[in-house]
């Protein structure tokens, strides 16, 4: 008995160390300019063509955040060439990071609310009808 008592001990005394060691960290958010950028690009590289043939295949996403709150812009794009779950999961990644970069950097803006576009379809393309006409 006092033998396996000894072993007991031994193999607690040798895997402690082991159970003691810090998992690893969770990787670290850097908000720097070059990776709000990739976050923009992740974004407006989905909707790089936005092929239509109705306007009830057009929409729009608001895309990132001004430092006062509120999107920085609205982007057009086809429902039909974009799966737009993913790009709603983009932006809304893409709005929390620029929001938390903002706060960091002490960004200031303008402060001047953008309203959404009016999405339409104009020679097979999804434009803003706003700005088009």
């Amino acid at each position: 008995m006092t033998r396996i008592r000894r072993v007991a001990l031994a193999a607690a005394v040798a895997l402690a160390p082991v159970a003691c060691e810090r998992s690893p960290a969770a990787p670290t958010v850097v908000y720097d300019r070059p990776s709000l950028d990739a976050k923009y690009k992740a974004v407006t590289d989905m909707i790089a063509l936005p092929v239509c043939s109705t306007s009830l295949q057009c929409s729009s996403v608001a895309v990132g955040a001004k430092p006062c709150g509120g999107p920085r812009r609205y982007i057009v794009y086809s429902n039909v060439t974009v799966n737009e779950p993913e790009l709603r999961r983009r932006a809304a990644d893409l709005f929390a990071f620029e929001r938390e970069y903002n706060t960091r950097n002490g960004m200031v803006s303008d402060c001047i609310g953008v309203g959404p576009p009016t999405p339409g379809c104009v020679d097979s393309m999804c434009v803003d009808l706003d700005v088009y006409r």
